[in-house]
């Protein structure tokens, strides 16, 4: 239906029907809602309209993205003593970009593979950001990683790939898509107002 040959063969389904999916339907804005027209030649002008701006959009991704690098995705806990706790007693998730030398990152509340919606902070240390990109495994009390005086700390590696940078506003949001192996598509980092806190979000309406 959105296929440069369907407009080719300048064809067009009849009022009322769309033949596309559902949840594609439903993203689609109203004014380039083209069923609902009532003759063919306007169906087929609105739905020509919409494919148009869909390859725009497009191209404006592909071509206007600020910078292409890697991210990784680690988490790291805290463990106190076992005859005081047996679980770990504190668990920070990190999201470390890099691109060319270049070194970015934050720490986020919780698990952005399992909810597409966490608290974060950026992290203004270039030389703790750096340390993270190449530190898994036991991180030893009193280091750069782990100020604490005596508890042992774990860094695991929960995904890693490729990061697009698409745009970047002021210093306080950037939007970025994420190809990893479990971390993928759109999201958005933006600082709430009046706080130090990011929200770091899915979009879903690609």
């Amino acid at each position: 239906m959105l296929s440069p040959r369907a407009v080719q063969k300048v064809w067009i389904p009849p009022a009322g029907v769309s033949c596309l999916p559902r949840k594609v339907r439903s993203k689609v804005p109203q004014a380039y809602q083209y069923w609902h027209a009532e003759t063919p030649a306007k169906r087929r002008e609105i739905r020509d309209e919409l494919l148009k701006r869909l390859k725009e959009r497009e191209h404006n991704m592909k071509h206007d993205a600020v910078g292409h690098g890697q991210f990784k995705l680690l988490k790291q806990t805290w463990k106190g003593q076992k005859v005081i706790r047996e679980g770990p007693s504190r668990t920070l998730y990190h999201l470390v970009f890099k691109r060319a030398d270049k070194f970015a990152g934050f720490a986020l509340n919780a698990d952005p593979i399992h909810n597409n919606s966490v608290a974060c902070l950026p992290v203004s240390n270039a030389n703790i950001i750096g340390t993270l990109w190449k530190t898994e495994g036991e991180v030893p009390p009193r280091s750069l990683l782990n100020t604490t005086k005596n508890t042992p700390s774990t860094i695991s590696l929960l995904d890693q790939g490729a990061a697009t940078v698409i745009s970047e506003k002021n210093g306080k949001f950037i939007k970025l898509k994420f190809r990893g192996n479990k971390l993928k598509g759109l999201w958005v980092a933006s600082q709430q107002e009046g706080s130090k806190i990011w929200d770091f979000l899915e979009e879903h309406d690609a």
